[in-house]
């Protein structure tokens, strides 16, 4: 997986840049940026109630791991493709 996969899923927040050649090139701007990231996320963590931070939570944690079974949507192309074909009798 990679950290655009993680984003699209809603596991993670957001994608933190490092500095050009990793991290570990220029740890003092890879602390800064990571330090505004994580101000930013917590000042709109905290304009929201404690019931709104466990529902989201809650939700959140919950879609982790919905999936569609493939055979259930190849079982549904097959049904649309003679319609699409413009087969028929």
């Amino acid at each position: 997986m990679t950290a655009t996969d993680l984003v699209n899923l809603g596991i993670v927040d957001e994608i933190v840049p490092e500095p050009l050649g990793g991290a570990h090139q220029d740890p003092d701007l890879t602390a800064k940026t990571l330090g505004k990231a994580l101000a930013r996320h917590l000042k709109a963590l905290g304009k929201k109630t404690p019931e709104e931070l466990v529902s989201t939570r809650r939700a959140r944690y919950r879609a982790i791991g919905r999936f569609v079974e493939l055979a259930e949507v190849a079982q549904l192309e097959l049904v649309a493709a003679p319609a699409e074909a413009g087969g028929g009798s």
